[in-house]
């Protein structure tokens, strides 16, 4: 990206709105700011990780949850306690996915480049992280379907933030969804057990 104008991010809002209505236009943008992924990271991923945690305790509180075929109503202390390891594992999977997509981008004809890589898993993550308000009620869960759209969002991105090749941006993109869907397995796997275990302390009745 020599020689090109660069720019800081937009407001948090803003950059929503663009990836989620005109993703061929702000990944071009994108490209060429100056943020760090440290940055990217406490500006735009943490507050909008935090969204399904959030929801989660609130719905969890008003509707009550369910873990292995059981229903249950947790206490304020054990729903706080399962949503802040389901942040924390949210955050863990960002990392890795980002550690992933720099690993591969070369082996598809593109970059190494972390920082950039950083830039493509937080902004593409964008619709699975808004998707998590719908933890506020549980009938609405099946909605949580609509945070597929970042699988194209990658797509879009991975030729203008890593420089993968657009004839091996699809290949590239199957393959570190299908690495998202192992760890999101890990994640939800620890997040029920978590559950059973604070279950077992009698934070949940």
């Amino acid at each position: 990206m020599d020689g090109q104008l660069t720019h800081t991010a937009p407001s948090l809002v803003a950059r929503v709105k663009g990836i989620l209505f005109s993703p061929v236009a702000e990944w071009a943008r994108i490209a060429t700011e100056d943020t760090s992924s440290s940055q990217v990271s406490g500006r735009y991923v943490v507050p909008l990780a935090l969204i399904g945690p959030v929801a989660g305790v609130i719905g969890s509180q008003v509707f009550g949850g369910a873990a292995m075929g059981l229903r249950y109503y947790s206490s304020v202390t054990g729903a706080i306690t399962v949503g802040f390891v389901s942040f924390v594992l949210t955050i863990v999977t960002y990392a890795l996915l980002t550690l992933i997509a720099d690993l591969l981008a070369p082996r598809f004809g593109g970059d190494l480049s972390p920082e950039r890589a950083s830039k493509l898993i937080a902004y593409g993550s964008t619709p699975v992280w808004i998707c998590g308000i719908f933890a506020l009620v549980p009938m609405l869960s099946i909605l949580g379907v609509l945070g597929l759209y970042s699988i194209y969002l990658i797509y879009l991105g991975a030729t203008p933030m890593l420089n993968v090749p657009r004839e091996k941006a699809g290949v590239f993109t199957a393959v570190l969804v299908l690495c998202g869907l192992a760890l999101n397995f890990v994640v939800a796997s620890v997040t029920v057990s978590a559950t059973v275990f604070f279950a077992s302390m009698g934070l949940f009745g």
